[in-house]
């Protein structure tokens, strides 16, 4: 993902558990900058750790507006980390069985305008689920 010190993500990792575990509940937009944060400074060997962040995230409202109305994800407002993330985890879904294995359109990024958006993957979802199985 994105950090490069071990100790960075680890140390995250930890106080989030303990101020989640107190009942220190974050709000708002400052859990949704955590949420990120934590996965940013994650190393790229950590898509395990960032999908169980992205799970928490997900049950707590954060980044469900990434689900297109066509079952797809338009990642364009996620940094580059979260977005891995994110994909790491829909595809893990199809590998599971909790989404039904067809096309699926990736959105990752704008020209300048909110109306045209390019989407880079499309009609990858089953081979793609299938890898992540393995």
């Amino acid at each position: 993902l994105g950090g490069t010190d071990p100790l960075d993500w680890k140390l995250a990792m930890k106080l989030f558990r303990e101020m989640t575990s107190h009942g220190r509940a974050l709000q708002g937009a400052t859990k949704a900058s955590t949420y990120t944060s934590i996965i940013e400074a994650l190393p790229s060997s950590e898509l395990t750790t960032a999908r169980e962040v992205v799970l928490e995230a997900m049950a707590s409202g954060h980044y469900t507006r990434v689900a297109t109305a066509g079952g797809g994800l338009n990642l364009s407002k996620l940094s580059a980390p979260v977005a891995r993330a994110v994909l790491y985890h829909t595809l893990h879904e199809y590998a599971e069985g909790y989404r039904d294995i067809a096309d699926l359109t990736i959105l990752t990024g704008t020209d300048g305008s909110n109306e045209s958006m390019h989407a880079v993957a499309k009609g990858a979802a089953k081979g793609a689920a299938e890898g992540a199985a393995k």
